[in-house]
């Protein structure tokens, strides 16, 4: 549809633009809408485009196939949607993309056919727009995806701006950063520039696991340079002085296989790969073989690219394999939390039990605090693919 209907008195007809959308049978009512929560999404394409609808459209909740014109768009808001789109993602979006794809999850699969920017893996992904000048980062653990935290930040209250931290290398083909000071120096200049750009006043930083010696490490870096930070939260992460570099004599068919095991467990879908699945194979195949399985699970969204699962495995194979070698701070770190779960991984997922009692305190944390939350893991469970 190259433009807008018009009525004989120039109008937009706005009846027979409803009659030209696809038929999606989704139904709007609030009481049987079922769908994820503002800014849930499979992928980082579907988490920035859902934030752009909860920014313009006027509703409390969003389906990811939510029809765009049902829940409260119009011709206006519709402009003013690609327009924010077209800033989003750098590419020229013609208006009747609107009507051909009317829902977050049709406009995100056109957007992802056409996508391979390497920034779209490696900025900082705003995960939820606050009402104050108030910010939480987050720091994923090895592997750098920031999508498992949508749960959590939900839960985050609505005065602070989320923001998820990606480390390089998530697109498959930049050199992901192998050791923890200067992913920590990458993440800080994000957060410094986001702190200044947004005029944000009261910082917290989480980390998780892996994400929680980055963090650290940040928030020794950020007592020097800045910015304060109000709150260091180190969410499910063993002492570095007890962690040790894993799989450092693997072959790529072995961390194929470990992360199949770490996917199954995360995303409750049973991806795990077997040796003999991957047997003779060379290595690009076996990625396409895990690839496959994680597309058919419906863990990732079809239309992903396998260099995700390239990425994945790249930047989780060099977070693990970092030394965890860290210098203690000149002083105690302000308001160093450590939180904790009860729930453990798998036995055959876990390399150090003693490494879960032990804290931050003898890096000279003096001021850390412990908590203990049973119920962490099902706050972080990710919420793409199926439930």
């Amino acid at each position: 549809m190259p433009s807008l209907p018009v009525m004989a008195s120039g109008k937009i007809d706005r009846q027979a633009v409803q009659n030209r959308l696809p038929r999606l049978d989704v139904d709007q009512s609030p009481d049987s809408r079922t769908g994820p929560a503002p800014l849930a999404g499979k992928d980082l394409i579907e988490l920035r485009l859902g934030q752009l609808w909860a920014d313009y459209l006027p509703v409390q909740t969003l389906d990811r196939n939510a029809n765009f014109f049902s829940i409260g768009g119009h011709s206006l808001l519709a402009v003013r949607l690609l327009a924010a789109v077209e800033k989003e993602f750098n590419r020229q979006i013609p208006l009747a993309t609107l009507f051909q794809a009317p829902t977050i999850a049709l406009m995100s699969d056109f957007l992802r056919k056409g996508d391979s920017r390497q920034d779209v893996w490696s900025d900082a992904v705003r995960m939820k727009k606050g009402d104050q000048h108030k910010a939480v980062f987050l720091i994923p653990g090895a592997g750098g995806n920031v999508l498992y935290f949508q749960d959590l930040v939900q839960r985050v209250p609505q005065t602070y701006n989320v923001y998820g931290l990606q480390p390089p290398g998530l697109d498959g083909r930049t050199p992901p950063i192998d050791n923890i000071p200067t992913l920590a120096r990458y993440f800080l200049d994000q957060v410094s520039d986001i702190v200044c750009s947004e005029d944000l006043s009261d910082i917290v930083v989480l980390g998780h696991s892996f994400g929680g010696l980055v963090a650290y490490e940040l928030a020794r870096l950020a007592q020097i340079e800045g910015p304060g930070l109000r709150m260091v939260g180190i969410l499910d992460t063993a002492a570095p002085q007890l962690q040790e570099q894993v799989g450092r004599d693997w072959s790529h068919r072995e961390w194929v296989l470990h992360l199949s095991q770490i996917a199954s467990h995360m995303f409750n879908e049973d991806v795990t790969l077997t040796p003999s699945m991957l047997e003779s194979n060379s290595e690009i195949d076996q990625i396409q073989i895990f690839y496959e399985r994680l597309v058919s699970s419906g863990v990732v969204p079809e239309g992903t690219r396998p260099e995700y699962v390239s990425g994945l495995i790249k930047v989780y194979r060099s977070n693990l394999a970092a030394s965890t070698d860290l210098s203690p701070p000149e002083k105690a770190i302000e308001n160093l939390i450590i939180i904790r779960s009860r729930d453990e991984q798998p036995q055959n997922l876990i390399t150090d039990a003693a490494a879960k009692n032990r804290t931050f305190v003898d890096l000279g944390c003096l001021n850390a605090q412990g908590i203990t939350s049973q119920c962490f893991k099902r706050r972080m469970r990710l919420h793409y693919g199926k439930r």
